[in-house]
């Protein structure tokens, strides 16, 4: 049902990724990226984006250095930076594993679908 989905977005990917501890859109492009690619892989974009150790581990460190990054720069330019982080990884990825890079425009398509709901354009 919609209800049992919902709830399991929100337990196994919403909660699990600390999207609840982040300002929207930072929120929203962390969830999805959890959603499409992984908890521990959105966390390694995370961790580029903020300049820490990208182990795609939630701890300390990294609460700390999102929360040290939204002290200078505001949620929206976070998940710029944290969708910048995507799109290289999604690019690298097709070019280092050439049978991947049939799926590169729609990897593509949705980050930016995911720029626009956000208003990151």
């Amino acid at each position: 049902t919609v209800e049992e989905a919902g709830e399991v977005y929100r337990r196994h990917y919403w909660e699990r990724a600390h999207c609840d501890e982040m300002p929207w859109p930072l929120s929203q492009v962390h969830f999805d990226g959890a959603v499409n690619c992984g908890i521990g892989q959105q966390t390694k974009f995370l961790q580029r984006a903020v300049s820490v150790t990208a182990d795609g581990a939630w701890g300390p460190k990294t609460r700390l250095a999102v929360s040290d990054a939204l002290a200078e720069v505001d949620a929206k330019t976070l998940a710029k930076h944290v969708c910048d982080q995507k799109e290289t990884f999604y690019v690298q990825l097709s070019e280092n594993k050439p049978h991947l890079k049939r799926f590169l425009k729609g990897w593509l398509n949705r980050l930016n679908d995911l720029r626009a709901d956000c208003d990151l354009a």
